[in-house]
């Protein structure tokens, strides 16, 4: 907790993205801003502080998470709010640039800070006329490997969107020195001072550390955040989708709808519809090991919604996971609105007793060697940040948020040799690729791994080689 001369700020993080709710409480009100899917910790948190909350105030549509906004709304009756040209359920409520809100002693304004979406907003909180918080949503969060605010702009209107996010921070930069900035996308990028950690930094701060902040012009701005455009999610729109119905489901009734136990013999009748997969959720090398033929993996941890949600198309899901693991899954794939789960395998890996395989793998050394003579086929699917900060030379990049659909430029009669950042992707890459006929091999500690060998590594956006 955070305290003020008249309220207090509490963090609620997600173990699944890099995403922050905040909840702040003053005089016996509350309000949350930005919160996640399910409603349960913000409603214990209202009880724990014997406080009401009034308001639940959102940064901007969300392409990339599943917001509680509903879900609070319901329980609690509490207003929406939303920034101006918002597409939300009508009911919500639409703000205008410097909207003035009340949370018991501290005033909430809005700033329309538009460049990440046309309805992007920031929120001031002030006590007693001063300057004490920046609630921001994307017009700042970070990228750690450049040290730069990084923002998620529409390819569709590029230039409009660089130069209205330009004057967003510019805007921002009149906000005082002595203001603790809180952004709700992840951390502020600023070496040695994460919000996950540190809980927050003055905007003085960030003004110093960020290069954004001196640009001039917008073509200054876009050379200083240095970053390629991201593509949106692949499941944007089914995201956006339930972020502005009117309704959607909460922890409980989503569990009891998708975690229904199978046991094997089940599994493999409902295998035979070809829209219907595996999603194995175990740890790397156990995956590695055995797994059911065909089957998609996605890591046991905290980005397991965001990479599998880079390569799903909207099959039914049936999970494979630890014992008792298997309900954090379908709740973290909730999060990024994948709620296509029709059960998991009762009893795990253990009670499958059907036909099982092991994926190709190669220790990074051995691939070095193999590599330097030539005549074989490599991917690297990290992000376009670590491409451009060191690679393999000669190497293809399809980043793993486009595997799913670059992949078809592959040729199957070949085999190519997967890798990433510590050996995690590649192996999502890898189950995708195995299921639709691609033929691969993951190295084993990715690029970390390739790092004390002799293989020839390049920085820069350097060409890509002919596919």
């Amino acid at each position: 907790m955070i305290p003020f001369t008249k309220g207090a700020i509490v963090q609620t993080p997600s173990e699944c993205l890099s995403r922050i709710g905040y909840v702040l409480f003053s005089g016996g009100k509350a309000a949350i801003f930005d919160p996640l899917r399910y409603s349960l910790p913000y409603l214990q948190a209202m009880k724990a502080n014997n406080a009401v909350l009034e308001t639940v105030f959102l940064t901007h549509t969300f392409a990339d998470l599943v917001s509680g906004h509903q879900n609070l709304g319901k329980h609690t009756g509490a207003r929406i709010v939303i920034g101006p040209h918002s597409h939300v359920h009508p009911r919500y409520h639409s703000g205008h640039d410097n909207e003035d809100f009340r949370v018991g002693d501290i005033n909430v304004k809005m700033i329309h800070t538009p460049g990440h979406t046309a309805d992007s907003v920031t929120y001031l909180l002030q006590e007693d006329g001063r300057d004490i918080a920046l609630i921001t949503g994307d017009p700042l969060f970070a990228v750690p490997a450049n040290q730069s605010i990084a923002c998620d702009l529409n390819r569709k209107d590029m230039k409009q969107n660089i130069e209205e996010h330009f004057r967003s921070v510019q805007r921002l930069s009149s906000v005082a020195d002595e203001t603790l900035v809180f952004p709700t996308h992840g951390q502020l990028g600023i070496p040695g001072i994460n919000v996950e950690s540190k809980n927050a930094t003055t905007l003085k701060e960030v003004r110093e550390k960020l290069k954004v902040f001196g640009a001039k012009t917008p073509e200054e701005f876009w050379k200083a955040l240095n970053i390629k455009a991201p593509l949106f999610p692949p499941n944007a729109a089914k995201i956006v989708s339930l972020n502005t119905s009117e309704s959607i489901l909460d922890a409980p009734e989503f569990l009891v709808k998708l975690l229904v136990p199978l046991t094997s013999q089940q599994v493999k009748e409902k295998l035979k519809d070809p829209n219907t997969i595996i999603l194995d959720a175990r740890p790397n090398p156990e995956f590695i090991h055995k797994n059911i033929p065909n089957s998609m993996w996605a890591p046991p941890n905290a980005k397991l919604g965001t990479f599998f949600a880079s390569v799903y198309r909207g099959e039914k899901i049936i999970i494979v996971a630890e014992p008792g693991q298997a309900e954090k899954v379908a709740l973290r794939l909730g999060e990024v609105g994948i709620d296509n789960v029709i059960g998991f395998l009762e009893g795990g890996i253990d009670s499958w007793d059907g036909e099982v395989t092991n994926s190709k793998n190669i220790a990074p050394k051995v691939f070095a060697e193999l590599y330097s003579q030539g005549g074989i086929e490599a991917v690297d699917v990290r992000t376009g940040l670590e491409w451009t900060a060191k690679h393999v030379v000669g190497v293809q990049h399809i980043p793993l948020s486009s595997f799913a659909k670059e992949m078809e430029t592959l040729d199957k009669s070949k085999e190519y040799f997967l890798f990433c950042g510590s050996g995690v992707r590649s192996t999502i890459a890898q189950s995708f690729a195995r299921r639709h006929g691609l033929k691969t091999i993951s190295v084993l500690q990715g690029f970390g791994g390739l790092t004390g060998t002799t293989i020839k590594m390049e920085s820069g956006d350097s060409p890509q080689p002919a596919k």
